[in-house]
C-alpha cells in the first residue's frame, strides 16, 4: 500500500525532526557530546556547549577595535641612545599610572595580578640597566643550546631524520632579540598598569623549558581587553619598536623592532586581546578561539610573577592545570608554522615525538 504524499512529508518531517533533536541533544550533554563526537576541540572538553556559544556571541557581537597612531615625542638626539629614551620614556609612563592609580580613573582589572606588579618611577632605571645583563646571559644560553642540538644530532644519520625538525628556529641572535623585545614589552606593560599573561606555546615552553620551546620562534602573550586601548598608546610609543594590527577585528596585534634590513614583524611578541567574566577568560580573536585561548578563571586570577629565559613575566596561577586543557606536556610537536617567512607547514611536516626522546637535545623539565 503506498503512502500519500501529505503522509510520506509528515513520516520525512518527524524523522528529520527527530534527527535534529538527538543531534541537541548530544551536543548539550557533555559526556555524550565527548563521546560521540571525538573531533571535539580538547580545550573545550570541561566546557558546557552553552557556556561556548555565549563566548562565541561575545566574540561576534563586539564591536571592532580601532587604534589611530599616537602622537609620540622623540628623543633621538639623546645622547644616552636607546637606554636613555626607554628609561625616560617609562617614567614618564609611571608617573601618569600612579596618579590614575590614586585618582578617580584608577585602572580597572579584572585579571589581578600580583601586589608588586606595577613598575614604580624609581625602579625603571634599574630594570632597563638589567636588560643587557638578561640580553648577554640569553645570548650564552641559546648559543650553547644550539651547539648541544647540533652536536647531539651529529652523532647519527638516524637522529637527523627522525629529530632535525627539532633543530632551533631561531639563531643565538634571534633569541636574545626576542627574549629583549619580551622584556621591553614586561616593562613597559608594568609601567603603564597593563595586565597580560603568557599563552599558548610561550606557557608551554616556561613550564616544559624555562623559556622559549627551542624549536619555537615567536612569543605569544595575552593582554586584558579593559586596557586595550591604554597599552596601544604605551605601547606604540616604545622607542626603537613598531606595533601593528595584523586581524581578529583590532584583537590580534604584533610588537616588533623597527630594523632595517630585517624582516617585518620578525622576530616578535605576537598580543591577543581577551575577555572574561566569572567563569571564563577568553580570546577576541576569532580564529583563535577556541584552539588555543579558552581559560578558567580561576585557574588564572590571581596572575603570578615567574621566570621565562631570566624575564619576570605573569603566568595563570594554576598554569599547569590551564596547560593539561591546552596540550599534552609530554607529548613534543615541531614548527606547525614558519613566522620568519610567515607560512604554514603541512602536516606531513609536523612531527610528533615523546619529549623524553630529546631529553639528551634539550634540557627539559617537567617531563
Amino acid at each position: 500500500m503506498f503512502l500519500s504524499r501529505n503522509s510520506r512529508s509528515r513520516l520525512i518531517f518527524r524523522y528529520v525532526a527527530g534527527v535534529l533533536l538527538l543531534l541537541v541533544v548530544v551536543v548539550m550533554v557533555r559526556p555524550l557530546r565527548n563521546s560521540l563526537i571525538p573531533v571535539w576541540p580538547r580545550i573545550w572538553r570541561d566546557v558546557s556547549t552553552l557556556d561556548i556559544v555565549r563566548m562565541y556571541n561575545v566574540i561576534h557581537a563586539s564591536t571592532p577595535l580601532y587604534f589611530l597612531p599616537q602622537p609620540c615625542s622623540t628623543s633621538a638626539q639623546n645622547p644616552s641612545g636607546w637606554d636613555g629614551e626607554l628609561t625616560a620614556y617609562l617614567i614618564a609612563v609611571s608617573r601618569d599610572t600612579a596618579t590614575r592609580r590614586h585618582s578617580q580613573q584608577g585602572l580597572q582589572d579584572a585579571l589581578q595580578a600580583d601586589r608588586d606588579f606595577f613598575l614604580e618611577p624609581r625602579h625603571v632605571q634599574s630594570e632597563v640597566a638589567s636588560l643587557r645583563n638578561v640580553s648577554a646571559a640569553v645570548l650564552l644560553r641559546a648559543s650553547h643550546t644550539q651547539r648541544r642540538a647540533d652536536h647531539w644530532l651529529s652523532q647519527s644519520g638516524e637522529r637527523v631524520a627522525k629529530y632535525g625538525r627539532f633543530r632551533p628556529l631561531l639563531t643565538p641572535a634571534d633569541t636574545q632579540s626576542a627574549v629583549t623585545l619580551l622584556m621591553t614589552f614586561d616593562l613597559a606593560c608594568r609601567a603603564a598598569g597593563v595586565t597580560y599573561f603568557l599563552t599558548a606555546g610561550s606557557l608551554l615552553g616556561w613550564y616544559r623549558h624555562g623559556g622559549l620551546i627551542p624549536w619555537d620562534d615567536d612569543l605569544d602573550v595575552a593582554l586584558n581587553v579593559q586596557h586595550a586601548h591604554r597599552a596601544w598608546k604605551i605601547l606604540s610609543c616604545l622607542p626603537g619598536l613598531g606595533l601593528r594590527v595584523v586581524g581578529g577585528a583590532g584583537a590580534q596585534w604584533k610588537l616588533f623592532y623597527l630594523t632595517p634590513g630585517k624582516a617585518k614583524g620578525f622576530p616578535s611578541v605576537d598580543i591577543m586581546l581577551v575577555t572574561s567574566d566569572q567563569r571564563f577568560v577568553w580570546s577576541l580573536v576569532p580564529f583563535a578561539f577556541p584552539k588555543d585561548m579558552t581559560f578558567h578563571y580561576q585557574n588564572v586570577v590571581p596572575l603570578r610573577s615567574e621566570t621565562f629565559e631570566g624575564v619576570r613575566v605573569l603566568v595563570p596561577r594554576l598554569a599547569r592545570a590551564e596547560l593539561a586543557r591546552l596540550y599534552d606536556a609530554e607529548q613534543c610537536v615541531s614548527p606547525e608554522y614558519d613566522h620568519r617567512r610567515d607560512v604554514g607547514l603541512k602536516a606531513a611536516n609536523v612531527t610528533h615525538v615523546p619529549c623524553a626522546e630529546l631529553t639528551g637535545m634539550y634540557t627539559l623539565r617537567n617531563v
